[in-house]
């Protein structure tokens, strides 16, 4: 007669304990997975964290300067027999601790330009200011006063009157170029302009006209 075996798995309740264990191993494994993912991710963060700051904190840096430049520019329509003219007095800031180099300023409106005219070198927190005519509609919306400078550190940088301060895409060559083709200019008076060290940005150009019409030096 065949004999038949029988497998002993024990009492149904110890099954049941046994599956629930096993169960419960499996849950806190897949729980541990989980925060370890968690924990590997909030680490992730922090570092992608740290490392934007430590950007942040070198892009401050390298603008720590140059931010301390800035260009405020103001303008009058003027009529100059029959042909529109806009005076334009643009004033630079050094607001630094340090001084700035090669400093350039140009004046924009109505696709016309005046300079970019050398000015040298500004100490630190002197102003200094533009003022020349221009002959291009008054009511032309791209006005604008450009500088260019060297930092202390010698990287070109460009500030306007309407944006931030940016580094100099172009080479410096261009901008002496344009410098040399404006100083070779006929110039009246007035378009040649004015260069100088005033405080007050708000000038009387009424004055300053009658200034310009009243000087016997060439241009």
């Amino acid at each position: 007669m065949p004999q038949t075996i029988r497998i002993e798995t024990g009492p149904t309740w110890l099954q049941y304990v046994t599956a629930i264990a096993t169960g419960g191993a499996a849950l806190a494994a897949a729980w541990a997975a989980l925060n370890s993912y968690s924990s590997t991710k909030a680490s992730q963060r922090l570092v992608q964290v740290e490392v934007e700051r430590d950007e942040r904190n070198r892009s401050e840096a390298f603008k720590r300067q140059a931010q301390r430049v800035t260009v405020d520019l103001s303008g009058q329509p003027f009529d100059v027999s029959g042909v529109a003219a806009l005076d334009m007095h643009a004033r630079v800031s050094n607001s630094s601790a340090d001084p700035i180099s090669k400093v350039r300023i140009k004046l924009i409106a109505g696709g016309q330009r005046w300079g970019p005219m050398l000015v040298g070198t500004l100490s630190p927190w002197q102003k200094i200011t533009v003022t020349a005519r221009v002959f291009a509609d008054p009511s032309a919306d791209d006005q604008n006063a450009y500088v260019r400078f060297l930092d202390v550190d010698g990287q070109a940088w460009i500030a306007n009157a309407r944006t931030a301060v940016v580094p100099d895409p172009g080479p410096v060559d261009q901008w002496i170029a344009d410098g040399r083709e404006f100083v070779l200019r006929r110039l009246t008076m007035e378009e040649a302009g004015m260069i100088d060290g005033l405080e007050d940005f708000a000038p009387d150009l009424d004055a300053w006209r009658s200034e310009m019409s009243e000087r016997t030096d060439s241009a």
